[in-house]
Order: C-alpha cells, then structure tokens, then sequence
C-alpha cells in the first residue's frame, strides 16, 4: 500500500509539475512577443513531449510492479 501511495502521489507531483511548466511557457511565450523562433519551439515541444513519455512510461512501470506485489 506505501508503494502504490508514494507512487501516486510522485504521479500527482509530476503532473503539477508538467502543468507548471506549461504555465511559465504559456507567460514566456507571451512575455517574448515578436522573436518567435518556431524550430526552437518545435525542439523544446519535441523535449517535453519525451520528457511526458519518459514519466508515463514511469508510472506504467510502477503500476505493473504494484500489481505484480498484489497491491
């Protein structure tokens, strides 16, 4: 039970954390106003869409070995 706990809650942790980073990208996007550089846009998406599936891939890890525990 303390394993599937803390996995949540480093899940929660993570996705807070995910939701952050949109939010400062969303006011440095607007903070930036006309030096729009699309192929660093599409290189800093490419990175956090790994970085979301790194984390996901994480979870789905940590879930399998809970179940495998039985819990």
């Amino acid at each position: 039970t303390c394993v599937r706990e803390e996995a949540e809650l480093r899940y929660r942790q993570l996705t807070q954390e995910y939701q952050a980073l949109q939010r400062a990208y969303a006011l440095l996007a607007e903070t930036r106003g006309g030096n729009y550089d699309a192929e660093k846009e599409i290189k800093t998406r490419e990175q956090l869409l790994n970085e979301i599936s790194r984390y996901q891939s994480r979870v789905a890890d940590l879930e399998s070995a809970l179940k495998h525990q039985g819990l």
